[in-house]
């Protein structure tokens, strides 16, 4: 498994990734209806739309995390993916990693594995590449 290609840009003609919204909804987690009451809240109050279903009680961080990571075509790790020591990757400063929730889970050869709480923040993923 590799990080995702932070200027990856879909091809002429192809579809649109589902929405984290819309996999839920796909997934049974979510009614239409209460996809569309957390679209109000996220656009009343400005957060996120992930951060208003969770706080809406309408979905668990969990549920959030495993639609994005679908979306995205990322596997979700839990716990129990990662190894009891983290690989040291030189170069790879530790006040980087908390600054953007970085944890390293395998580097083999050239490819580094990491889990990352926002795998769609491109600086972190540009930083990583460097």
């Amino acid at each position: 498994t590799t990080l995702p290609s932070a200027t990856a840009q879909p091809r002429a003609g192809a579809r649109a990734a589902p929405t984290v919204g819309d996999l839920l909804v796909g997934a049974g987690k979510l009614s239409q209806r209460d996809l569309d009451r957390a679209i109000a809240a996220h656009r009343e109050l400005g957060v996120a739309l992930e951060a208003s279903l969770v706080q809406l009680g309408l979905v668990t961080e969990v549920d959030v995390a495993t639609a994005l990571a679908q979306q995205l075509g990322i596997p979700y790790l839990t716990l129990e993916d990662f190894p009891a020591l983290p690989p040291e990757v030189p170069g790879l400063l530790p006040d980087f990693q908390r600054a953007h929730l970085i944890c390293p889970v395998a580097l083999e050869g050239r490819t580094l594995t990491v889990a990352m709480a926002a795998p769609q923040d491109a600086f972190a993923l540009k930083g990583l590449q460097l």
